[in-house]
Formats: C-alpha cells, sequence, structure tokens
C-alpha cells in the first residue's frame, strides 16, 4: 500500500529555515540534512507509530506525534497519523519553544 506524504506549510517553510541555516556553513551540511529528513520521513511513512505522542494539552494538537532525527538529533519532525499516510506539521529544532509554535502558550 502506498502512503500518503503531507507537508504541511508551516513544516515546508521550516525545512527550507534550516536547510539555509545549515547551508550558510556548508551546501553538503544542507544536503545531508535533507537527506536525513527524507529517510526519516520514508520511515514513519512505514512506521508512523515509531514516534511518541508530542504531549500536547490542547485538542488540535492532541493526535500530533514528534519523532527526532538521528544524526540531526536535536531537529524534530511533528506530525500526524492520517489514514492515507502522515501529516507533516513542523520539523523544528529542539532549542526553539514548541509550546509558543504550537500555540500551547
Amino acid at each position: 500500500m502506498i502512503r500518503k506524504l503531507i507537508k504541511h506549510a508551516d513544516a515546508q517553510h521550516d525545512i527550507t529555515e534550516i536547510a539555509d541555516y545549515y547551508a550558510h556553513d556548508s551546501i553538503d551540511l544542507a544536503l545531508r540534512f535533507l537527506d536525513e529528513l527524507e529517510r526519516a520521513l520514508v520511515f514513519l511513512l512505514d512506521w508512523p507509530g515509531a514516534g511518541g505522542l508530542a504531549g500536547f494539552l490542547a485538542p488540535n494538537n492532541a493526535d500530533v506525534r514528534l519523532y527526532p532525527l538521528n544524526v540531526f538529533d536535536q531537529i524534530v519532525v511533528y506530525y500526524r497519523i492520517l489514514p492515507e499516510g502522515l501529516e507533516v506539521v513542523h520539523v523544528i529544532h529542539g532549542a526553539r519553544d514548541r509550546d509558543a509554535i504550537f500555540g500551547e502558550k
């Protein structure tokens, strides 16, 4: 079964922002980040329950899950499991205020 991957506009913005940040140091570093992110998303399509619940309290965020990347372990993918696949809602650095980003404050 082919599962669908949906990247929310916020997630796409996050990915571009992170890749641009890494590209200031090295294009190779930015490409490695994008490759690792792609591997993680393919893995999550096959094993959507691999990431744990993020623990948000707001009802509209209660089903959001998180999955940290392996090599870029400070980068966390936030996603929802959908019947047809996954929706990636944000990809953010662990030092950022996730509660503010998700409107939990």
